[in-house]
């Protein structure tokens, strides 16, 4: 299965930028996650609310440890979320890719942000037809003198690069045609589940 982690030049950025950077989770980790069905071949895993970063309080170490401890089990992860913090998503996405079990994603309602390279990181994705799937650019806040901004910026640029990468291998799509998408009118690109399925 792909991996995305990060390259040798990537990963020297993060450690040099990410300690200094705020977090971008809204108003702090409300991320939930609940994991049933864990008899039989099959887990359930439902994330639902915001993904939160791997430093705070939340599920992300507990998605992992479930995975770990039924490595050759099939999961079933039910999604509705607006997405959040970046690092965390890209943990437990990563941790869906290495899983040896087949990974079904079922967007709910909104697989954003975040929740977006969640979703495109399990073996096969279903969306209802009131499903929503939205992707954009990486976000934060910042302040203070212009080499704080500056650093922000190459931050931000080092992580559009990885989902640049999940976006390109998922879909078929060049960089530039994800870069679009990423962009959009404004901040990205919002799809119904029939445009989803469409677009790749």
């Amino acid at each position: 299965m792909p991996s995305y982690s990060l390259t040798a030049k990537q990963k020297q950025k993060f450690d040099a930028l990410a300690k200094s950077q705020p977090t971008n989770a809204r108003g702090g980790s409300d991320f939930r996650a609940e994991i049933t069905d864990e008899d039989g071949d099959s887990i359930t895993i439902s994330l639902r609310g915001t993904v939160g970063d791997s430093w705070e309080e939340n599920d992300h170490d507990s998605i992992v440890s479930q995975l770990e401890a039924s490595p050759e089990k099939d999961v079933v992860l039910h999604i509705n979320s607006l997405g959040g913090a970046v690092f965390a998503g890209f943990g437990i996405a990563n941790a869906l890719i290495s899983h040896q079990g087949t990974v079904t994603a079922i967007i709910e309602g909104v697989a954003f942000s975040a929740a977006s390279f969640i979703a495109i990181a399990a073996d096969k994705v279903v969306m209802h037809k009131a499903s929503t799937y939205g992707i954009h650019r990486s976000l934060t806040l910042t302040h203070g003198n212009s080499l704080e901004h500056k650093a922000t910026i190459e931050w931000l640029d080092a992580i559009d690069e990885i989902l640049i990468d999940m976006y390109v291998e998922k879909t078929g799509k060049t960089p530039e045609e994800i870069v679009a998408i990423l962009d959009g009118t404004v901040d990205g690109t919002i799809y119904t589940a029939k445009n989803a399925v469409k677009e790749g």
